[in-house]
């Protein structure tokens, strides 16, 4: 992700390894192994899980997947993606300078969470 962000010559995100950050990915890659959607299983936005957890951020963004098999692939196709413009927008955009990552597998299937900060 970061070698795309220095192609559109952009800072690089950093990988935040705060606790609280940290169980704000892992509770939402745990929801989208029941609900693939950026809406919560109680119909909330992703973002609530921010306030849940009593979380101020300025900015944020979602970036989802499942069943890719490797890193690089996840990024290809949110980079690639033409239905969903906004997980390359969200790696592109400079209002974010770090994320959080959330990964679990279920059934077989790998399911990944990028929750971006700013």
């Amino acid at each position: 992700m970061n070698e795309e962000r220095e192609k559109a010559g952009l800072g690089l995100l950093k990988l935040e390894y705060r606790e609280d950050i940290e169980g704000c990915a892992k509770t939402r890659v745990e929801e989208i192994t029941r609900v693939f959607d950026h809406e919560r299983p109680d119909g909330s936005d992703y973002s609530s899980v921010f306030e849940e957890n009593s979380i101020s951020v300025t900015n944020s963004g979602e970036n989802i997947a499942e069943g890719y098999q490797t890193a690089q692939d996840v990024i290809s196709g949110w980079m690639n993606s033409e239905e969903n413009v906004i997980y390359r927008d969200n790696i592109l955009s400079d209002d974010f300078t770090g994320i959080s990552v959330g990964v679990t597998e279920k059934d077989g299937v790998l399911y990944l969470v990028l929750l971006f900060i700013g």
